[in-house]
């Protein structure tokens, strides 16, 4: 799954939330919080003085992922897609009032300017590990 919010016509903050909680599903909520964090983690001091913004907006939508996640473990992928766009719709998820401009105009998304159509994504197939007589794993497919 492709998780570019700018690659394709999805609201923001829907991205970095329904990443959340797709990995608080499948790795438990500390684990998915540490790849979100690795996620958002820069090195270089002016590239994240120019990115901080977006850094603060996509830490605060995965935490709520991983709130949707941890509280809907079992959740149909459909039903997880619901539950993000609520929080969306509900302005528990934070974007910019223009998403061109990541400098100023952080705020709840509760609004008609965040209520574009969300597109109907099919889960991302994961082979499961095969584990070898002596317990190594290794995982197939592409």
């Amino acid at each position: 799954m492709n998780l570019n919010c700018k690659s394709v016509n999805v609201p923001q903050g829907c991205k970095p939330c329904g990443a959340g909680a797709l990995n608080t599903q499948s790795l438990g909520k500390e684990l998915a919080k540490e790849l979100s964090d690795a996620h958002e983690a820069i090195d270089d001091p002016l590239e994240k003085a120019a990115v901080k913004g977006e850094i603060e907006m996509d830490k605060h939508n995965n935490a709520v992922g991983h709130d949707i996640g941890e509280n809907n473990p079992d959740a149909s992928f459909e039903t997880t897609q619901t539950k993000v766009l609520g929080a969306l719709m509900s302005g528990k998820l934070k974007a910019f009032d223009n998403p061109r401009d990541n400098t100023k105009g952080l705020n709840p998304t509760k609004g008609t300017q965040f209520m574009k159509p969300m597109p109907t994504l099919k889960p991302l197939s994961i082979p499961s590990p095969e584990v070898k007589q002596d317990n190594t794993r290794v995982v197939t497919g592409g």
